[in-house]
């Protein structure tokens, strides 16, 4: 259901059904309209002329708004087939998912619905299914859950475009190739998504990570062979040259061990070739991973910061990563040709103003140039930070379902972390006094706005373009091949802050 094509989980199940003789269709609903009459006509021809044996929707919390509709017509279209939900969000709301969906699949899905299908073509009860939800007699069942999958080289490679894949983007119903990843898939479909590793070494309070811990008590961080990541990296290059670059999905993958760092920087330099961004935590940023690294290609990094107060990150985020560890870290970055991002979580209910305040000023004395990536605090169901602002300020809880995570309320003591980013520190210091001084006053609401056209329209384009020059090794030729790659998502991004979203593929 996303409006992008850069779900990789779905895929999975998909080529695992495949991988075991399953006839599987993988269907993009990336501009799902529920009241477009004839694109649901064509819609529900689809189905019908596929006539299976079971529709399995995919979704977390921002997929919701279409999946319900969706799943609502799907049974009054076909009440006889069964329709299954899976992702996070069932995982975390059963309950809420089997008032749309005859069953659900909880936590890693592919060795429950590989299971279920099985069962359902040999025509035998999948009650006792791992993994599995349902209701019988109007009570709810939950199954446990089976094991993690340990060897992640058994599941099946990905490709750009997936065997049996179709896409609904419009009015007809269309078999999925390279001239749609490149209209709804985020950079142009030019730089290649993998993800190398299941889990994560944090279990911070806001993220599902803090319930999968609890579903998976012993859940560890998995990876997969080099020798695997390799051949997917390849087959992916040999089925679309077009491909520029690769970003790794994983949410640590600088927490590979030494040893292996070193043997898959190696293969993917001799192999691959091409630059790279990956993600990590601040904890993982030593010298002798970003010589290995760097030296591999990593043109981006993109850092977990999410506040610069101790407090906020150990106490509420349950971080237990300080400000002077990445201190540390950014001023290591800066000392190489990379282009970082660090992640920030605004709207905190949490954070006292002068904490805001305080953040603000540490972003201003921080390495520059780097771009902040700016998320609004959600509270998605399940998460530790939730169950506590339900206690101490429901108020404050908007439901997830219903809130976009990249859009932010830039309120004064919100937008003036971001223009801190940019703005001369002269600048940034008189911004900080007078908003200090007088937060809700007209004048400096004045100044806030000007500030903030002035970093948007001014200040913010030109750190995009020393960010794309660094991450090509300080080449302007190679920045300005880039360029057309990024400036969909990135430039779109600056130029409208107000409204900052993750899909970059309107047309």
């Amino acid at each position: 259901m996303q409006r992008n094509l850069n779900i990789l989980g779905l895929r999975y199940l998909h080529g695992h059904l495949l991988a075991h003789g399953h006839d599987s269709r993988l269907l993009f609903l990336n501009r799902y309209d529920d009241e477009n009459a004839p694109a649901l006509e064509r819609l529900r021809a689809f189905i019908a002329e596929f006539n299976p044996g079971m529709v399995g929707v995919s979704l977390t919390a921002y997929d919701y708004p279409h999946a319900r509709p969706f799943s609502v017509r799907c049974k009054q279209w076909f009440p006889e087939i069964p329709l299954v939900w899976g992702g996070i969000h069932p995982t975390t709301e059963p309950e809420d998912s089997l008032n749309y969906a005859d069953l659900i699949v909880r936590g890693e899905g592919e060795g429950a619905l590989l299971d279920l299908v099985t069962a359902m073509e040999a025509g035998t009860s999948p009650d006792n299914i791992d993994n599995l939800g349902f209701r019988r007699g109007g009570e709810t069942r939950l199954n446990p859950v089976r094991p993690l999958i340990q060897d992640l080289d058994a599941l099946p490679m990905l490709t750009q475009v997936p065997a049996a894949a179709w896409i609904h983007p419009g009015l007809e119903v269309e078999p999925l190739t390279l001239r749609h990843v490149r209209k709804y898939k985020m950079f142009r479909g030019a730089i290649y998504r993998i993800m190398v590793s299941r889990g994560c070494p944090m279990h911070c309070a806001y993220c599902a990570n803090s319930f999968l811990k609890g579903l998976y008590p012993d859940m560890k961080l998995r990876w997969r062979s080099t020798e695997n990541i390799m051949r997917e990296l390849e087959l992916a290059v040999a089925e679309d040259p077009a491909i520029r670059a690769v970003t790794f999905a994983d949410d640590v993958l600088l927490s590979m061990s030494v040893d292996a760092l070193r043997d898959f920087c190696a293969q993917y330099k001799a192999r691959v070739g091409l630059p790279f961004m990956a993600k990590t935590t601040p904890a993982y940023i030593t010298r002798e991973r970003m010589d290995l690294l760097v030296g591999a290609g990593m043109g981006w990094v993109n850092v977990g910061l999410q506040d610069a107060n101790d407090r906020i990150c150990k106490e509420v985020y349950k971080r237990p990563i300080g400000w002077e560890v990445f201190r540390r870290a950014a001023d290591l970055i800066h000392e190489y040709p990379v282009a970082p991002y660090y992640d920030l979580i605004l709207n905190n209910p949490f954070a006292t103003f002068e904490e805001d305040v305080k953040t603000a000023e540490m972003l201003l004395d921080l390495p520059r140039p780097y771009f902040l990536q700016s998320f609004s605090l959600t509270f998605y169901r399940g998460t530790e930070i939730r169950e506590r602002a339900l206690r101490e300020m429901p108020d404050c809880v908007v439901e997830p379902e219903f809130k976009d995570c990249y859009r932010v309320e830039f309120v004064p003591k919100e937008a003036v972390k971001v223009i801190c980013t940019t703005i001369h520190r002269p600048l940034g210091r008189v911004l900080l006094r007078r908003l200090r001084q007088a937060p809700d006053s007209r004048l400096t609401q004045f100044f806030m706005d000007l500030a903030g056209f002035y970093h948007r329209m001014v200040l913010q384009p030109v750190t995009m373009l020393r960010l794309l020059r660094r991450s090509q090794r300080d080449s302007v030729l190679g920045a300005l091949k880039m360029l057309p790659v990024v400036v969909d998502f990135r430039f779109i991004t600056t130029f409208n802050l107000l409204h900052n979203t993750k899909d970059s593929t309107e047309e």
